[in-house]
């Protein structure tokens, strides 16, 4: 068989077999093994030291924040005022509230990360202090984790790590907490509670910072087990943590409170593992790495495997010289005949004579252009004849002249017979339909839009009947500001709809306009039903946020980006509301001369 008519993959065996893909792949073995008994063992060594850094850094965090958790058992004032437990005047409650604030604005003046400190005493009373503006002080103590084992810990410190809610703001702040019973130094009985929570920032930086790998990552566990930070879990929620997988719980379990560097596998990935306990917080730093990352390079192993490489490439230059010559050429034969189909020619004439692969394609090619050819030959016939039935639909059409003067016809013979109703209608609908689906530009004056309004309301006047009353109060020189076309009439129908239509009684629909600088204020309200508070403000944030959350605000929505589309985002358009009082829409449009 001529190597013309052998397989492609039996050329590219051929080939890759001459270079020496089992002597690569041997060497290759090798290799790695060495190179991964060598940056393990470096690893290990760097883990341990690693995660021991972190943990004298956390231990001089926190014992810096015990330091002045104690503030309280030293200071004889604040131990007065926290034992104290009598009814006391305001004057009292405001000279303890201010020797508790001297306490803790000494304790924050001589730490930046401390984020708030919080007394609790014992008569109820909550003495509180922040960095931040809106912090929110706990209070539902029975319902925190760390309020139950503080009480245990009689006076220890607990760590804990929390979510501090922000008033006014949609977040929270992540915490790291120590906490403590405030003793009495007489009694030797609890009269307060002092809880005192510093930014995890920094915590975070140094636990990211010092992560191996592009999946490594640092653990800290408290003394029972349970995870206070984690840096895998820094993109997610930022108030708590996400809850641990089985798998997750056994090996936090399994390395808590215990000093080692090992191998442990979870959930099918093999991790380094590198864990060192803290007497002095009782906390468990863990550095987990995948052992893949690990494996990922190493001095030694780029220069082998690059010597390799330039040996290999060496070798594949030759034999590509021969498979290019081969393989490409037919290939750029066969995708220059691509070309010409695409520009249209779907000649059908035959392209190679081998029968590899290329060859097979080749053919299959030239079978696949003819019955192309035919099926564009067919698509045209087919599309003249759909063009000719669309032409013969559209000119069965009724165009807009046609209703025009069919209204005309219907005004004549009421007026000839003397039904003013059906006059009125007419010509008010023909007003709409001319406006409406006339060929005008988009922007408009105001004066047309009350025009078009006068008539809309003369039409609704006959189905309402004397159910409202219209006021339209306009200045004269307002009449020629910039409007979009149809921007008045949603509203308009709104408030009849939705606002007269459901009062009981008559109603009135007053549209004015006001000049507030540069800008005209066009108001379209109602003395109607209105609408809830609950219901205004989901319309309201509908139309703010650029989306319709309820069926109704669809119209409001489309007037209000028309307008912003057209003017700038200083236009738009704003509800008022209140149940059982009426509903104002306000339109804001740029205004240029006037008063």
């Amino acid at each position: 068989m001529r190597y013309p008519d052998l397989s492609l993959r039996t050329k590219f065996f051929l080939a890759f077999c001459l270079v020496g893909i089992l002597p690569l792949l041997c060497l290759g073995f090798v290799l790695a093994q060495v190179s991964a008994t060598a940056v393990e063992g470096q690893t290990f060594l760097l883990m341990g030291k690693l995660v021991n850094q972190i943990n004298r850094t956390i231990e001089y965090n926190v014992s810096d924040t015990e330091r002045l958790s104690l503030t309280p058992f030293a200071d004889q004032e604040i131990q007065d005022i926290l034992r104290n437990n009598r009814p006391r005047s305001q004057r009292e409650r405001l000279m303890d509230r201010r020797a508790l604030d001297r306490m803790m604005f000494t304790m924050d003046f001589l730490r930046s990360d401390i984020v708030a400190i919080n007394v609790y005493a014992r008569d109820g009373e909550i003495y509180s202090r922040s960095s931040l503006a809106g912090y929110e002080i706990p209070r539902d103590l029975s319902a925190q984790k760390w309020y139950r084992k503080t009480l245990q810990a009689k006076g220890s410190k607990v760590i804990s790590t929390g979510a501090r809610s922000m008033l006014w703001k949609p977040y929270a702040v992540r915490v790291l907490s120590l906490t403590r019973v405030i003793m009495d130094r007489e009694l030797h009985e609890s009269i307060g509670l002092i809880l005192i929570d510093t930014d995890m920032s920094l915590i975070a930086r140094i636990c990211h910072d010092s992560s191996i790998g592009e999946q490594g990552s640092i653990a800290l566990l408290d003394e029972d087990g349970g995870l206070l930070y984690s840096s895998a879990e820094e993109g997610g929620s930022p108030n708590e943590l996400s809850p641990m997988p089985a798998e997750e719980s056994r090996l936090f379990g399994h390395f808590k409170g215990i000093d080692v560097v090992t191998k442990y596998r979870l959930d099918r990935k093999e991790l380094v593992v590198a864990s060192t306990y803290s007497r002095a917080t009782g906390l468990t730093t863990i550095s987990l790495v995948p052992l893949a990352d690990l494996d990922q390079g190493g001095v030694l192993l780029r220069w082998e495997i690059g010597i390799l490489l330039l040996l290999c490439l060496s070798a594949s230059m030759v034999a590509a010289f021969f498979i290019a010559r081969s393989i490409t050429g037919p290939v750029r034969m066969l995708r220059e005949r691509m070309l010409r189909a695409e520009s249209g020619d779907f000649g059908s004439e035959p392209m190679l004579a081998s029968r590899d692969e290329i060859g097979q394609l080749a053919i299959g090619f030239t079978t696949m252009l003819g019955k192309l050819d035919h099926l564009v030959k067919s698509a045209n016939v087919a599309e003249l004849r759909q063009k000719e039935s669309e032409l013969r639909a559209l000119q069965s059409q009724i165009n807009p002249h046609f209703l025009y003067n069919t209204l005309e016809v219907i005004r004549g013979i009421a007026l000839e017979s003397g039904v003013r109703s059906v006059v009125d209608i007419s010509r008010a609908l023909g007003g709409l339909l001319r406006y409406s689906l006339g060929k005008g530009p988009e922007t408009v004056t105001l004066a047309d839009e009350l025009g078009y309004i006068r008539d809309f309301l003369a039409i609704q006047k006959y189905r309402f009947g004397e159910r409202f009353e219209t006021r339209i109060t306009i200045d004269q020189a307002h009449l020629g500001t910039p409007l979009l076309r149809l921007s008045l009439q949603p509203l308009v129908e709104n408030s009849l709809l939705h606002g007269i239509e459901a009062k009981s009684g008559k109603g009135l629909l007053t549209i004015s306009s006001t000049r507030e600088g540069a800008f005209l204020v066009i108001s379209i309200a109602d003395d109607g039903a209105g609408m809830p508070a609950e219901r205004l403000k989901t319309i309201q944030g509908a139309i703010t946020e650029g989306h319709s959350g309820r069926l109704e605000s669809v119209g409001f929505l489309n007037v209000h980006e028309r307008l912003r589309l057209a003017f700038g985002d200083a236009s738009g358009l704003w509800i008022e509301s209140e149940q059982g009082r009426g509903t104002t829409v306000t339109l804001r449009v740029p205004c240029e001369g006037g008063s």
